[in-house]
């Protein structure tokens, strides 16, 4: 079942006269339980297509529909109630507050999503019990290895019960040990609870838990291959 699909997306930056074309009529598709791997050089597209699926970027055409529901995108509110509800992000930086303990971080993740319930203190201990951190809760980030702090950063984008989570080079700052550990945590995220997981990266040792891999040039997207290859998967 497709949780999240894009339709036709066209990206265009004009300045001084210079026009480019950084998305030219993307169609893509997450399904639940899903690992897609975008693949694709420095300037192909890849982060603008990420931003504009994850409701971080308008595009300059097209539609998405998240979770059954079209995202209005020339309503700001409606971009980030999609982020909030829907879409949780983990980026190569891992994006983490310094003065803020690990349980602290999510927390506030929480709040920023709307969870201020007293339970949310509970949800956010669960969630980092989940990826291996219930010893590191009054840790800073100074004091976390980076794959701890990687571990942190997807605790951030779980939170509050996001059904599809955007990695942006997530192993990149990582050894490969820790990268595999990494990898396995999105592997049971897909397989065991159903999230549909968008990766993109150059680091190949993703591609041995990929279901699908993409890869994007010149504003395009080709689909490399799959377990099950659909030919209209993306385009």
């Amino acid at each position: 079942m497709a949780i999240l699909e894009a339709e036709r997306l066209t990206k265009v930056y004009e300045e001084g006269g210079s026009r480019v074309e950084a998305l030219r009529g993307v169609t893509l598709e997450l399904e639940e339980g899903e690992i897609v791997l975008l693949e694709g050089p420095s300037g192909s597209g890849k982060t603008t297509l990420m931003s504009v699926a994850g409701c971080l970027l308008s595009p300059t055409s097209g539609s998405l529909t998240v979770e059954g529901r079209g995202v209005d995108f020339r309503s700001p509110a409606d971009m980030v109630r999609v982020r909030r509800e829907s879409i949780g992000f983990v980026f190569q930086s891992f994006n983490l507050f310094p003065a803020l303990t690990v349980l602290e971080n999510v927390l506030y993740s929480l709040q920023v999503r709307g969870r201020r319930t007293p339970e949310y203190e509970r949800e956010a201990r669960q969630i980092l019990q989940q990826i291996g951190l219930s010893h590191r809760l009054d840790f800073v980030p100074a004091k976390l290895s980076g794959g701890e702090k990687q571990r942190v950063a997807i605790a951030r984008a779980l939170s509050g019960g996001s059904r599809i989570v955007f990695a942006d080079e997530p192993t990149a700052n990582l050894d490969s040990h820790v990268g595999l550990e990494v990898l396995e945590i999105f592997r049971k995220l897909a397989k065991e609870e159903g999230r549909a997981v968008l990766v993109a990266t150059h680091d190949p040792a993703v591609r041995k838990v990929a279901d699908c891999i993409l890869r994007i040039r010149d504003g395009l997207l080709i689909e490399e291959g799959s377990q099950d290859s659909d030919p209209t998967r993306g385009h």
